[in-house]
């Protein structure tokens, strides 16, 4: 069987950001509509337009019919590591990032459900 992908388009996206050091610190179902270009993971996930991931990429690693793994890597100063797992049940894509970022000592994770709604209406922007 094929490895699976992203396939490029217009997605809506549930997000939970869970850091477990602060017990209160669980916000859940943020709403987004995204464009994404094929096997573009990062944009999956919306805590990648936080300041902390700026100059941060998903590397893809391996993948199968069920998941994609990645490394989470960082141009930064900031040292963040981490990696995400996208599964595919039915038609979602469920997303899993873990990532600890450096000076901090903070980790958090952030689980995502992308549902693809058809093809972008306007040009991707670079």
């Amino acid at each position: 069987a094929a490895e699976r992908d992203i396939v490029a388009g217009h997605y809506a996206i549930e997000s939970q950001m869970v850091l477990p050091h602060m017990e209160a610190m669980r916000r859940t179902s943020k709403h987004a509509g995204v464009c994404i270009e094929k096997d573009d993971a990062a944009k999956l996930f919306p805590s990648f337009q936080h300041p902390a991931l700026r100059g941060c990429t998903l590397k893809r690693q391996q993948g199968d019919t069920e998941s994609i793994d990645f490394i989470l890597h960082c141009t930064g100063v900031n040292g963040a590591h981490g990696s995400a797992r996208l599964t595919f049940p039915g038609d979602l894509i469920k997303g899993e990032l873990s990532a600890k970022l450096g000076g901090k000592n903070m980790t958090f994770f952030q689980y995502v459900d992308a549902r693809r709604e058809g093809v972008c209406q306007q040009p991707i922007s670079k």
